[in-house]
């Protein structure tokens, strides 16, 4: 009895208007997931532009630093080779030019973090 009354219900149903609408969800489905995708794919070229934003001038500090660093050992090669030559007893290189020599060449810049502004 019950699967007289299942067998009769399946056949008056409207199989096109099923398929119809089991189309309509997979694609809204489809749709929706590809909306999202794009929306997080926005808001992650977003961020990434907004913290390249912010890295620019942490970047540019860091290379000022580094620049310094760089005049400030070329200066200090300088300052050793004199030391080195008045180490060896080169006549040129008074006494007085030996000490400051190699105390200028003894120093060492500083590996501090460097001090960030408007934080």
């Amino acid at each position: 009895m019950i699967l007289r009354r299942l067998s009769a219900e399946l056949r008056t149903q409207n199989w096109t208007t099923i398929a119809i609408e089991l189309a309509i969800v997979i694609v809204g489905v489809f749709v929706g997931n590809q909306v999202s995708n794009w929306n997080e794919a926005r808001l992650q070229r977003r961020q990434t532009a907004r913290m390249l934003e912010q890295l620019r001038p942490e970047l540019a500090l860091d290379i000022d630093y580094f620049e310094s660093v760089r005049s400030y050992y070329r200066m200090t090669k300088k300052y050793a080779d004199i030391a080195l030559a008045g180490w060896h007893g080169d006549p040129r290189i008074s006494d007085a030019q030996f000490v400051l020599s190699a105390y200028q060449a003894s120093q060492i810049y500083g590996s501090a973090p460097i001090p960030r502004t408007g934080r």
